[in-house]
């Protein structure tokens, strides 16, 4: 999605949870929108759904993908460039 369509998935979410706070499943759709921007508001969000309805089968779900997200994080890192252990020829 682009930025302009997360915002506007999260501006609409966010009033659903102010008519509906205690929704798990629009804290868990709110937290999906912070999963490639912000994983510790993601997660935040998350936890709170879990605190409203842990045996909610989209709270868990969402966890699970919660946690592979956190896995691939570091991988997304560029590796460090290794050094060559070949001389380079000197300059006459």
């Amino acid at each position: 999605m682009k930025n302009a369509q997360v915002d506007q998935a999260r501006n609409l979410l966010e009033k659903g949870l102010k008519v509906n706070p205690e929704s798990a499943q629009l804290l868990v759709l709110l937290s999906t929108t912070y999963l490639d921007s912000d994983i510790h508001r993601a997660e935040e969000l998350l936890e709170e759904a879990e605190s409203i309805d842990p045996d909610q089968e989209m709270v868990f779900l969402y966890r699970q993908v919660l946690e592979l997200k956190k896995l691939e994080k570091p991988s997304r890192k560029k590796a460090p460039q290794q050094r060559s252990h070949k001389k380079t020829p000197k300059k006459k």
